[in-house]
């Protein structure tokens, strides 16, 4: 059961820390572009 849960429950956390890093990001490149025109 364990096996079988685990590399799931690891997928989702790794999905949830990608969200936040592209949150994160995002803006801060928007505004790295504008800065750069």
């Amino acid at each position: 059961m364990i096996l079988i849960v685990q590399p799931i429950l690891f997928g989702i956390i790794g999905i949830v820390i990608v969200l936040m890093y592209m949150n994160l990001l995002m803006p801060m490149y928007n505004s790295m572009k504008e800065v750069s025109k």
